[in-house]
């Protein structure tokens, strides 16, 4: 079964990226965001099997109300929900894992030290194993990543639930993050005991 996921720019992210003319209150404008991505993921739901939010101004500012923002998008969908901040998330690992998601996604191959971080925060949280870099046109052999992600499952256990590139390939040459998929749907086999 091929998983499809549904991918949504989180509110918080929207809000850092537009311009604001009417609102003149941040909080207001991103409870607003959520609401209208949450009839999103709402008409997503039939054609994918999980809802994944971006939300990468986290790692740079994370506003008191995020886990309210994130809510309002999850609560009760009747589909898995993940959520992806790329960058270093190791400030804010502690309110990472209290997030309301399913997994949780984050670059522990630009940020292996998130491993370690990780691990001063005991939490039962399926997580998103970003395995192969976004910002390096160096392909990680099959190999590179099965021991990277054999090192989260030291970690994480039974709650690596997916493996993935650590963010988005836009910025690499096509060749370049079509090698570097190639290599993660192997490594996956294998981890998979295919």
């Amino acid at each position: 079964h091929v998983m499809l996921i549904g991918v949504l720019t989180g509110p918080y992210t929207l809000t850092k990226s537009s311009v604001d003319s009417f609102y003149h209150d941040e909080k207001q404008w991103a409870v607003d965001f959520a609401a209208a991505l949450r009839k999103e993921a709402e008409l997503l739901l039939k054609h994918v099997d999980l809802i994944s939010i971006d939300e990468p101004v986290f790692s740079n500012e994370l506003p008191e109300y995020a886990n309210e923002l994130i809510q309002t998008i999850t609560k009760g969908l009747s589909r898995p929900t993940r959520l992806h901040v790329c960058g270093d998330v190791s400030g804010i690992i502690p309110q990472l894992v209290d997030m309301p998601v399913d997994i949780l996604s984050h670059e522990f191959k630009a940020s292996p030290h998130l491993f370690n971080v990780f691990q001063e925060y005991p939490c039962n949280r399926n997580m998103c194993i970003g395995s192969v870099r976004s910002d390096d046109a160096v392909v990680e052999s099959v190999e590179d990543i099965v021991m990277h992600v054999n090192k989260a499952i030291a970690i994480f256990d039974k709650n690596v639930v997916q493996i993935a590139p650590d963010c988005g390939q836009r910025l690499l040459p096509r060749t370049i993050a079509f090698q570097k998929l190639k290599n993660l749907a192997a490594a996956g086999e294998i981890l998979n005991g295919g």
